[in-house]
């Protein structure tokens, strides 16, 4: 086998410096936005893993499911987010988190809608 047989081939986005995390933080979204098309998946404490892409440069659509051993049903949820104010250091966002839980013959369904501004680089 030759040694090009096992190259790795590194592909970066028009800007090298962009970062998807910056979208969010640990348990939190900011206000940045994530690039058209760009994805990103996350894991919070291994139980609540999430996959998420950016529908527009304004717009962030993203869900996942707990993933909890012996539960008998898991959570579902779902995340929107658009960023209609953005300059290079401020932006503005606002969006709403949506989970629900099947559970026999009870259904727990629940969400929120917040607004979140991320100032600084």
């Amino acid at each position: 086998m030759s040694e090009s047989e096992y190259s790795v081939v590194i592909k970066y986005t028009e800007d090298e410096n962009y970062d998807p995390n910056g979208m969010r933080l640990f348990f939190a979204p900011t206000a940045r936005p994530l690039k058209s098309w760009g994805k990103f998946i996350s894991v919070m404490e291994i139980f609540l893993p999430t996959i998420g892409i950016g529908i527009t440069d304004y717009s962030i659509l993203a869900g996942g499911m707990s993933l909890v051993p012996g539960a008998e049903q898991q959570y579902i949820y779902m995340h929107l987010k658009f960023i209609p104010f953005q300059q290079e250091n401020l932006n503005l966002a606002f969006g709403n988190v949506y989970a629900t839980l099947k559970e026999g013959e009870r259904d727990w369904d629940g969400g929120f809608l917040y607004t979140v501004l991320t100032a600084g680089d």
